[in-house]
């Protein structure tokens, strides 16, 4: 795992490493079934993977956005905000996740940007 900086660091660490324990929970319960799921009579498969373990993958994957916003909302300088980015990008390994570090968290470093942009015009004017 990424080091995380800052005085909110352990707190995205100890987000991060729940997010995966309860990953871990939801995938032993799949693993652990009590019956064939190659057997195509048995049809809970469909209602222990179709729908349950997406469901609470979906569930995770929300938690984690969240987990990617607020750390972001705490970045006050753009080298922050780049590691923040680097980091969560480390991390990112399917498509939603990918394109929500993409898009919205390399918005809130540009944003830092233009901010810190406007200070130095101010400056210079």
């Amino acid at each position: 795992m990424p080091q995380f900086g800052g005085s909110k660091g352990p707190e995205i660490k100890k987000n991060l490493e729940e997010l995966e324990s309860m990953f871990a929970k939801h995938l032993k319960d799949i693993q652990n079934l009590d019956y064939d799921i190659l057997d195509v009579k048995i049809t809970k498969w469909h209602d222990d993977y179709g729908q349950r373990f997406k469901e609470n993958m979906k569930n995770l994957e929300i938690m984690y956005m969240n987990t990617i916003s607020l750390s972001f909302k705490n970045i006050t300088t753009i080298q922050e905000g780049c590691e923040m980015v680097e980091n969560f990008d480390k991390l990112a390994k399917r498509q939603p996740i990918k394109d929500f570090v993409h898009k919205n968290a390399t918005e809130w470093v540009y944003n830092l940007f233009l901010e810190e942009l406007k200070q130095v015009e101010e400056i210079h004017e």
